[in-house]
């Protein structure tokens, strides 16, 4: 059965980021106050924690308004 794994992301104008991480719709880790530079290094993380998961991603959501994005991967 393949994980289904969906990130949400707080954006506050390039500052800073508030990540969750939910596997099945459960939470699985979050990071918190995260400077936006690291986004990169964490969605790494991420993909190395669940090498078996079908990466995609769906935003919604405007950078430029601080607001929360969700990406789904199945």
């Amino acid at each position: 059965m393949t994980k289904r794994i969906c990130i949400e992301q707080y954006i506050n104008f390039d500052k800073s980021i508030d990540i969750l991480v939910y596997r099945d719709r459960k939470l699985l880790d979050y990071y918190h106050d995260c400077p936006y530079r690291n986004i990169d290094e964490i969605l790494k993380r991420i993909k190395e924690e669940n090498e078996d998961a079908v990466f995609e991603h769906f935003c919604s959501g405007e950078l430029c308004t601080s607001g929360w994005i969700r990406w789904e991967i199945n």
